[in-house]
């Protein structure tokens, strides 16, 4: 077990949505075996140029480490590589990033090839950007402009490495993507349904109900990586309805997964009617669908049909319901509203099939 000292530096302006993403963390470091012994919380005009947080700040956390067993400290804000070892010389701890604790969630849960190679392009990504700033510091503290860093000849090797690596790395997603196209085209006259949504929202459950099917479920986050596809059966229609479950996201998901897993969302692109699902038990439901349709934005995923899913209904600590055309309440766990669901799902279907034939368009 690894114990973790949380802390978030924050604008008057985002305070709360920093406050979020530190009580976010207790569950991100618990997915990964990883305990969160003590949670700081800093307001500041602007973060400190050489430890993010003040000196002050840095002093407590290095107090409640030698308290606690704390040997890492993970900071929900992005810091720069000259930042990352002020602290940790002035602390003794490893210092981690939010970034850092996604990246390697999805490292872990990642099984297809794809998946895998999509990740590790991820994290070189992110390598690459500390080692620039590594470079930009160690060249600093030569002593001017115009003159070599001490590590510049070495990192400056690395830097060439991992461009290496990534360009092999691409190379194989667009190899192997030829396969996910085919299949892709093979799938173009079904009606494709793709569950999207925030992670640990019950996905998963949701596609088990919806298709019958026994996919594993897990109260992690992240626990889905790779996307699933499914066939929806009805008695009353004879086309095939696939409903893929795809990557959870989060507020702010890292810019390199979203980039690097680009061949995984298509799915989510390409689908015919979208199901935006979010935990109906948890108050801040309606800002984790908000940061949903951002990653959608950020995806080009802006046009085309969707059903705002709110899931887990049996937990929901309320029973005033928010009312809309395109909003659905449901349970994947006791089937309450499921059948509802199908029904809006076969009525797009059919819609889209009608649109089809009426423009003599194949199916």
């Amino acid at each position: 077990m690894k114990f973790f000292i949380s802390v978030a530096v924050s604008g008057k302006r985002d305070k709360e949505r920093n406050l979020v993403l530190l009580h976010e963390m207790d569950g991100l470091l618990r997915t990964l075996g990883y305990e969160s012994t003590e949670n700081f919380f800093q307001t500041r005009e602007k973060p400190d140029s050489k430890f993010y947080a003040g000196k002050g700040k840095i002093d407590e956390i290095k107090d409640c480490a030698e308290k606690t067993e704390a040997a890492y400290v993970v900071f929900v804000n992005e810091l720069s590589g000259s930042q990352i070892k002020s602290v940790e010389k002035a602390t003794g701890l490893s210092v981690y990033t939010r970034k850092d604790i996604i990246l390697e969630i999805f490292s872990r849960h990642a099984r297809s090839k794809i998946a895998m190679a999509e990740v590790e392009m991820a994290q070189l990504k992110h390598r690459l950007s500390r080692i620039v700033g590594g470079f930009d510091y160690m060249s600093r503290q030569a002593g001017g402009i115009g003159t070599k860093g001490p590590g510049e000849t070495k990192l400056e090797t690395e830097k060439r490495a991992i461009k290496r690596k990534i360009s092999m790395i691409e190379n194989f997603i667009e190899k192997n993507s030829i396969s996910l196209k085919m299949q892709k085209e093979r799938r173009r006259d079904k009606f494709r349904v793709s569950l999207v949504g925030y992670t640990n929202s019950g996905k998963t459950t949701l596609l088990n109900a919806l298709t019958g099917s026994s996919s594993k479920t897990s109260s992690q986050m992240f626990s889905t990586i790779d996307t699933t596809t499914r066939q929806m059966k009805h008695s009353d229609w004879t086309e095939k309805i696939l409903v893929s479950d795809t990557v959870g996201f989060v507020e702010e998901l890292p810019f390199e997964l979203i980039e690097s897993f680009k061949s995984t969302l298509e799915e989510v692109s390409e689908a015919d009617l979208r199901l935006l699902v979010a935990d109906f038990s948890e108050e801040n439901y309606s800002s984790k669908i908000k940061s949903v349709e951002k990653v959608l934005e950020n995806l080009g995923c802006v046009e085309g049909e969707k059903i705002i899913l709110l899931n887990k209904k049996d937990a929901a600590p309320t029973e005033v319901y928010p009312q809309d055309e395109n909003l659905l309440i449901v349970s994947g766990k006791t089937g309450e509203g499921i059948e509802d669901l199908k029904r809006e799902i076969l009525k797009r279907a059919k819609r889209k099939i009608e649109s089809a034939d009426m423009f003599g368009k194949p199916r």
